[in-house]
């Protein structure tokens, strides 16, 4: 006897009451079977995406800080024209996901880093940081603290040591 026709007689079988009960268990049971099913997995793989993205960013941003400093030695290793130091600086801050930060080129090489409501975690780490990843460092600076706890106000004016020495 097939498994078809075994379901056909017992669904007979069965008085009214009972068929609409299983009719509203189906109902009820479907959606929650779809979203365990289906929706549940896409959305935890899109969780596991999108923090694959933010790791694969930062790590692109910090190899691309350190092809500026590669670069910045090259240049002056072979005398040809280094990687500017706000392009440097740039990179550096974006691989420290810094993105609160604005720089302008100022006259004489020199590059101004401005910022408002920069979390004061990440500028202490870049700042320990920068001055080694940039060949830089810093003339001036002004760190004021922002009304949002951990936060600051930030100005900072880089030199290129490259070419102070020369």
């Amino acid at each position: 006897m097939r498994i078809a026709d075994r379901l056909s007689r017992g669904w007979t079988a069965l008085n009214d009451r009972e068929r609409r009960w299983i009719r509203l268990g189906a109902i009820v049971l479907l959606p929650v079977v779809v979203y365990l099913g289906w929706l549940e997995p896409l959305l935890t793989e899109r969780v596991l995406l999108e923090e694959r993205t933010r790791r694969v960013a930062t790590e692109e941003a910090a190899l691309r800080t350190m092809r500026a400093e590669w670069q910045s030695l090259r240049g002056q290793a072979t005398g040809r024209p280094a990687e500017s130091l706000e392009l440097r600086l740039r990179a550096s801050a974006k691989a420290s996901e810094l993105s609160e930060l604005s720089l302008r080129a100022l006259d004489g090489g020199a590059v101004l880093v401005e910022g408002r409501q920069v979390p004061m975690r990440k500028l202490a780490r870049w700042m320990s940081e920068v001055r080694r990843e940039t060949r830089s460092q810093w003339g001036d600076w002004s760190i004021e603290r922002e009304a949002e706890a951990g936060m600051v106000q930030v100005r900072i004016r880089f030199v290129d040591l490259a070419q102070k020495a020369s």
